[in-house]
């Protein structure tokens, strides 16, 4: 039986049941190789076999917003971070040795919702993550932005880990 660890209400796009979350999860900065601006996401709520789910926080000081707008292209960084953050995750819970770096060699069925929403800072954002294929240093994964419940954005992302 798969596990799936949750701090919030399971997710129903995925059909995730709930657990309960580790108290002692490393930072999210112990997990993927990004600091400071370029760190986009900020809490895992969900993880387990072969999906989770990430929260965002939309930060006025992130590079996301240019001139006070949210620059819809960097949805798709968030969905990679949101990936690395899940299966960074995963890797430490099953005590796997996490990789140095990953990199998205290809990207497919990237939508965005043509009635996106006027994103501001503080607008917080959930990202659903699904592992569809994985044969190391390679996986192939879906990930889906929602917004107040409505997905905005998703996108099939392949991608190679540097071990």
């Amino acid at each position: 039986m798969e596990q799936t660890l949750n701090a919030e209400n399971p997710s129903t796009h995925f059909g995730m049941s709930p657990c309960k979350m580790p108290r002692n999860l490393p930072p999210i900065e112990e997990i993927i190789p990004h600091s400071g601006r370029m760190l986009l996401v900020n809490r895992v709520l969900e993880f387990g076999q072969n999906h989770g789910k990430v929260e965002v926080v939309l930060e006025e000081s992130k590079p996301y917003f240019e001139n006070g707008k949210f620059q819809s292209v960097w949805l798709i960084e968030l969905m990679a971070q949101a990936v690395g953050t899940v299966t960074g995750y995963e890797m430490w819970a099953n005590d796997i040795p996490r990789a140095k770096a990953g990199f998205i060699v290809a990207i497919d069925n990237y939508k965005v919702t043509t009635e996106l929403p006027l994103l501001a800072p503080q607008e917080i954002l959930l990202v659903e993550v699904q592992n569809q294929y994985s044969m190391p240093p390679f996986g192939v994964y879906r990930a889906e932005v929602f917004c107040k419940g409505i997905g905005i954005a998703s996108i099939i992302l392949k991608t190679c880990a540097q071990e």
